[in-house]
């Protein structure tokens, strides 16, 4: 969900600008949302939320979707800290 952003991260540092600390605690934040839930269902229902298609939501055994909260959860926290500045995915198909 975040490799544009990561990507970013790497050609600041390499070119050493001032803003990769900045982009560093944008990345870490994100991450830290995410540890806080389990990944797979967390990471399903933020990209169903971006795209616009809700089958990236479904989660299939062994995993549980708690309700949506897996992804509410880090989306709030996201969204709270002004991370990823609400992008969309631009194209998405649901896999079901």
């Amino acid at each position: 969900m975040n490799i544009v952003m990561i990507r970013a991260l790497i050609d600041a540092i390499r070119r050493q600008d001032k803003s990769a600390a900045e982009m560093q605690h944008r990345v870490g934040a994100i991450r830290q949302a995410m540890e806080k839930v389990p990944v797979i269902p967390a990471i399903k229902g933020l990209f169903a939320g971006a795209s616009g298609a809700a089958g990236w939501a479904i989660v299939r055994p062994p995993f549980d979707d708690a309700g949506g909260a897996a992804a509410g959860e880090p989306k709030q926290r996201i969204d709270r800290g002004g991370i990823c500045g609400g992008r969309r995915v631009r194209r998405a198909t649901a896999l079901t």
